[in-house]
């Protein structure tokens, strides 16, 4: 059943007929069982969406109590929960021949229904074209030579019986999962749009020119857009781990940031720059916020600092706990590392708090300070508090893009807690 805001939203968007199924998870789920002739469980992970235009949605399927999934998803890559993803590409009435071209493009059997009323189509990850590299995954011989291909040979083929893991996936942006090779050691693939290889995988290398204790690139296909890291095995953390836990990754934070590694400058204008595209994106999914919002990215501008204040240091990028993992050492980690950038040290543990908000924790600013505590200087508090405004503008509609049935009320909760860091100097309490 579609929520008030659903509702909202999928009235100002006639154009896109399969809006209301894909924001409502009970018609999915019957719907895709119905066109996949299957009783499946569904798990929305991801949608993009652009007004009036197209949606891409990632939806993880299994099988009700026990039923295997469609003969047609039996190849494709599985996740750690046992699931299969299925991508839904909608269009609006003059998205049609798109939707043409790309079941016509499509390699075979990686398309696997389509609704004409809806203008939709249901494929899997290998018809992805905008990631190339996973149109190998459904063919174990296809995925060593291209793992082959990436390492010029460095990995001498891959284990019989193991296949390809999926652990996450950006319809159209990245893909990332996992491989055993026939001496037993796991890998690490990853596969981007080609034309973001490079810029991803150098900063990896950089890192690791500079003696960062961070995974080794293994190899890359500039063609493809693949990059074969090595996996780091590992436990990853909750906000509920141990203080010493918490400590222990602020010390492999402070250890990167004292990294002399050669990596691009980040922006602080592109940061600021950012949040404003989100909150744009927020005044069209909720438009009664868009006096809210603008207050609040007018209020951030104002107090932003100068790009030159404030030491850079070798930043992580997209820093969050799930960014951590506890090897059986019981040393911790740091992996996922293309975002890697030169900035201010308070930009990392502004974005482990933004995220560690938008996934519910209720003592967010306890859990920076515990990482805190373990990292060798104490942050600037002023820049942390607006670096944590903007990291959690940029994420304002991260609920929407994630499939909350919540998403409207998670918004405004992220919205509430700016306005606490902007008024009083602290997040604000969610309602």
């Amino acid at each position: 059943m579609l929520s008030r805001p659903d509702r909202a939203l999928a009235a100002r968007d006639p154009r896109l007929t399969a809006l209301p199924v894909l924001l409502d998870r009970l018609a999915l789920q019957e719907w895709l069982s119905t066109l996949l002739g299957a009783d499946l469980h569904v798990r929305p992970r991801y949608l993009r969406y652009k007004p009036g235009t197209s949606c891409v949605a990632a939806i993880e399927v299994t099988g009700h109590a026990g039923v295997s999934p469609p003969d047609a998803l039996a190849s494709v890559p599985v996740t750690p929960a046992g699931s299969r993803t299925v991508i839904v590409t909608a269009h609006g009435p003059d998205g049609v021949r798109k939707l043409g071209k790309t079941v016509d493009r499509a390699p075979r059997g990686s398309v696997l229904a389509a609704d004409q009323p809806l203008n939709a189509i249901v494929t899997t990850v290998i018809a992805d074209r905008d990631l190339p590299a996973v149109a190998a995954w459904h063919d174990r011989t296809r995925t060593e030579r291209a793992v082959q291909r990436a390492t010029r040979g460095a990995v001498g083929g891959l284990q019989r019986g193991t296949g390809v893991r999926q652990l996450a996936y950006k319809p159209q942006r990245r893909w990332v999962g996992t491989v055993r090779s026939d001496d037993g050691a796991d890998l690490l693939l990853r596969a981007y749009r080609p034309r973001d290889l490079a810029a991803a995988t150098d900063r990896v290398r950089a890192l690791e020119r500079a003696g960062a204790p961070t995974p080794r690139l293994l190899g890359r296909c500039t063609r493809s857009g693949l990059a074969v890291l090595e996996f780091r095995h590992g436990a990853p953390l909750e906000g509920s781990a141990p203080a010493a836990d918490l400590a222990a990754v602020g010390a492999a934070l402070g250890a990167l940031h004292a990294t002399p590694a050669d990596l691009p400058v980040r922006d602080q204008r592109s940061d600021l720059a950012g949040a404003r595209r989100t909150t744009q994106q927020v005044t069209v999914l909720l438009p009664h916020l868009a006096e809210r919002v603008d207050r609040l990215t007018t209020a951030l501008t104002e107090r932003w600092p100068t790009p030159d204040a404030g030491g850079q240091v070798s930043l992580h990028g997209d820093f969050s706990l799930d960014q951590v993992v506890r090897t059986g050492a019981g040393t911790v980690g740091l992996i996922d590392l293309d975002h890697a950038a030169r900035g201010q040290a308070e930009v990392d543990l502004a974005s482990l708090g933004a995220q560690a908000v938008l996934d519910g924790a209720t003592e967010p600013e306890t859990l920076m300070a515990a990482v805190a505590a373990g990292y060798p200087d104490e942050p600037d508090p002023a820049r942390l508090r607006l670096h944590l405004a903007a990291q959690l503008l940029r994420r304002a509609a991260e609920p929407f893009r994630s499939m909350r049935g919540d998403w409207a009320e998670r918004t405004e909760d992220v919205l509430v807690r700016v306005e606490g860091l902007l008024r009083h100097g602290r997040l604000g309490v969610a309602s």
